[in-house]
């Protein structure tokens, strides 16, 4: 199933696709015209459940389209303004929605809801019943805050354990270890509660508050019997043995970028709502604290693993330790720029789902690789960078100048970035130095993962870039990259 989206302004059309995708998990497409738009609502392969389009260009043609319909077909018009000869038209087809463009997004949810509510749209539910999280992360939700169930197929999931239940270390280590289970699956009606659980643990935890997890003796299932196989009633009572505490840097130290590929899951099935940007305000927080106790790069880089499988996450952490090594060296070393530039490092891909995708650098090695991505995919690869923006537009009190560093996070000095295509004299000192440590992460991706971080490597990006970052703040910021492994300048 999917949304199809026709409207002419292209920045429109792009933020209004992902917040469509991210609020109802399903893939939106473009069409340029009304031909291609038909062509794709006629052909049963596309399994398009709804038109999107602009009244102001497109309403007369498609009319005659959803006449040709016995029931028309589900659609919501975007319009300019209301007006009295609309009147009749929103009256007579309850299947034809009108939204004003002002608080665009908010409205076309609306309209979206109600065509689901009426039934209007065949096989579309408003949420995704279920959203992933990581095992591990479970540990600092404990007790649980709602029921977790295990995947056995698209479609099916199996309850492992109730709300109220205590998932413990003897728990992390049967399902990650022993079955391989690095994700579980939540509820969506309950993840605003494990969201706002995580949070609390976090900031408890950052104050220096050891959390009490659970040591738990778990009853004999039966020999042979797998999770998976089991039936709910199987399920056995636990008994507590003993509590002790954890601390954060014990928690982390297993996965790093747990925190963040929870923030990443929650924020497409939930959207950005105002328990997830706490969320990402208390993981912001935590990752400047990290530096500012810890600033040599080697010591960060150690405990922060580059995985290619979770390049998203992975790679975003890396991105903000490594900018905030860089501002460090500039003696750029307030707390809001720490701020600023870890956010926006949190956010800057945070649209995308593709993991290879997502580790394209340039407009090249998407030119190279294209033929392994669908065309909506490299279009919204292409916008990606305003989709992080204008996600940082809707966070409430944070830093300024955050959605400048996300826009720009893809331009290059020379002008042959994207999405705009800036040369080095319009893009902002702090986006110069996430470009480059973004640039540093990719670079240390392309490498061998499975070796250390080492000083020679730092000197390998200097000498591959010098003759690239020969423009203003580009070639201060590279002039310091060979000192990265030196203690953080002083405040």
């Amino acid at each position: 199933m999917k949304i199809l989206l026709l409207y002419k302004d292209k920045q429109v059309r792009e933020v209004l696709a992902f917040s469509l995708e991210s609020k109802f998990q399903l893939d939106v497409a473009y069409a340029e015209d009304v031909k291609t738009a038909i062509k794709r609502l006629d052909d049963p392969a596309e399994k398009v459940c709804l038109l999107i389009f602009g009244y102001k260009d497109f309403f007369s043609d498609v009319l005659l389209y959803r006449a040709s319909k016995r029931q028309g077909f589900p659609s919501v018009a975007i319009i300019e303004k209301d007006s009295k000869e609309l009147a009749k038209a929103k009256s007579s087809d309850t299947r034809l929605k009108f939204v004003l463009l002002t608080n665009l997004i908010e409205n076309v949810y609306k309209a979206v809801e109600e065509l689901i509510t009426e039934k209007a749209i065949e096989g579309m539910n408003s949420e995704s019943e279920f959203c992933r999280i990581k095992t591990n992360v479970l540990l600092l939700t404990s007790p649980l805050k709602g029921d977790v169930y295990i995947r056995l197929s698209p479609v099916k999931f199996l309850k492992l354990m109730r709300q109220g239940d205590d998932f413990n270390d003897e728990d992390l280590y049967k399902y990650t270890t022993k079955k391989k289970i690095d994700y579980l699956f939540l509820k969506t009606e309950d993840s605003v509660e494990f969201v706002l659980k995580l949070k609390e643990q976090i900031a408890a935890l950052m104050r220096g508050e050891a959390a009490l997890v659970p040591v738990i003796q778990l009853e004999q299932v039966g020999e042979g019997v797998q999770p998976e196989t089991m039936s709910p009633d199987q399920v056995q009572p636990k008994k507590i043995v003993a509590v002790k505490k954890i601390t954060l840097p014990q928690v982390l130290a297993k996965d790093p970028d747990s925190v963040h590929e929870v923030l990443h899951e929650m924020s497409h099935r939930l959207g950005f709502t105002k328990e997830v940007q706490e969320l990402a305000k208390v993981s912001v927080q935590q990752a400047v604290d990290t530096m500012k106790r810890n600033p040599k790069l080697s010591s960060l880089l150690s405990k922060l693993k580059r995985d290619k499988e979770k390049y998203i996450s992975s790679h975003s952490m890396l991105a903000g330790h490594i900018a905030c090594a860089l501002a460090s060296q500039m003696t750029w070393t307030s707390e809001a720029t720490y701020e600023k530039l870890t956010l926006a490092s949190m956010l800057h891909d945070i649209s995308l789902r593709n993991q290879e995708l997502a580790a394209v650098s340039t407009l090249d090695d998407l030119e190279e690789k294209k033929g392994k991505f669908s065309q909506d995919e490299i279009e919204a690869y292409k916008s990606h960078p305003l989709y992080g923006a204008e996600i940082a537009k809707r966070f409430t009190e944070i830093p300024p100048d955050v959605d400048i560093i996300i826009a720009q996070h893809h331009e290059r000095p020379d002008g042959t970035g994207f999405p705009r295509g800036v040369t080095h004299s319009r893009i902002g000192p702090l986006s110069t130095v996430f470009i480059v440590a973004h640039d540093i992460v990719h670079f240390l991706f392309s490498a061998d993962v499975s070796k250390e971080f080492s000083k020679e490597q730092l000197m390998e990006f200097f000498e591959k870039y010098k003759d690239t970052y020969t423009f203003g703040n580009f070639k201060k910021i590279l002039a310091v990259v060979p000192k990265l492994d030196s203690p953080a300048a002083e405040n």
